[in-house]
C-alpha cells in the first residue's frame, strides 16, 4: 500500500486538535491524567502554539493543574521557544503558572541568548536573576551561526509573571518569566562570537 501524505498530515491535523481540545478540558476540569496525557501529545505533535491559543481565551485554571504545569514548563526547556505569537504566550503563562510573590520594586534580570534574538528585539520569555546562568546560556548558544550574547533589562512589577524558587539540584536558575513587551533598559552586557562544536 502506497504512502498517502495526504491522509497522513490529516491524520497529524486531527491528533493535535484532539491533544489541544484534551489540554483545554483538562485545565478548566483539573484532570491531572489528561493534562498530563495532553502534555505529551502536543509535545509529539508540536501543537503548543494552538495549546497556548487557546489556553488564552479562557478565564481561570485549576490550581492543581496550575502546579503540575509548573513542572512542565520547568523540564520543557525549549516549550518558550516553540509557543509561537509571544503575546498570546504571555497571555496564557499568566493562567498557567501559580501565583507567587512578584517584586514591589523593577527588577533586574539576564539572559543569554542567540545573538539573532537581540537583532530582531524579539526577546523570550524566560529571564533569570542571576547573570552567572545567563553566561551559561549564552555559553549554549555561541554555537549557533550568528553566535550568542548576554542581555540585561529591567523589568516592573507588572511584568512579571513568575519567580521560581531554586530547589537544589533541580534546574537552579534563578528563573524569571516576563512580559518581553514590558522590558526596559535592554542591554547586550558581552557578545560571544560563533564557536564551532567539538566533536
Amino acid at each position: 500500500m502506497e504512502f498517502d501524505i495526504k491522509q497522513h498530515r490529516a491524520s497529524e491535523r486531527r491528533k493535535r486538535a484532539e491533544f489541544v481540545s484534551m489540554f483545554e478540558r483538562a485545565c478548566e476540569g483539573g484532570d491531572i491524567n489528561a493534562f498530563l496525557h495532553a502534555v505529551d501529545g502536543i509535545n509529539e505533535y508540536g501543537a503548543w502554539p494552538k495549546a497556548f491559543a487557546r489556553i488564552s481565551r479562557l478565564s481561570s485554571i485549576q490550581s492543581a493543574v496550575k502546579d503540575e504545569f509548573m513542572q512542565v514548563w520547568v523540564e520543557s526547556k525549549l516549550m518558550g521557544l516553540t509557543a509561537g505569537d509571544r503575546k498570546t504566550l504571555v497571555h496564557a503563562l499568566r493562567l498557567l503558572f501559580p501565583a507567587s510573590a512578584c517584586p514591589t520594586v523593577p527588577l533586574q534580570v539576564y539572559r543569554g541568548a542567540g545573538a539573532l534574538e537581540r537583532k530582531r528585539a524579539a526577546y523570550g520569555v524566560c529571564w533569570t536573576s542571576d547573570p552567572s546562568v545567563a553566561r551559561t546560556f549564552a555559553d549554549e548558544y555561541q554555537h549557533w551561526p550568528s553566535g550568542s550574547v548576554i542581555l540585561s533589562a529591567v523589568v516592573p512589577p507588572a511584568g512579571v509573571i513568575m519567580i521560581r524558587d531554586n530547589v537544589p539540584g533541580y534546574y537552579e536558575e534563578s528563573e524569571v518569566v516576563v512580559d518581553p513587551f514590558m522590558l526596559e533598559n535592554i542591554r547586550v552586557i558581552e557578545r560571544r562570537a560563533p564557536k564551532p562544536l567539538v566533536e
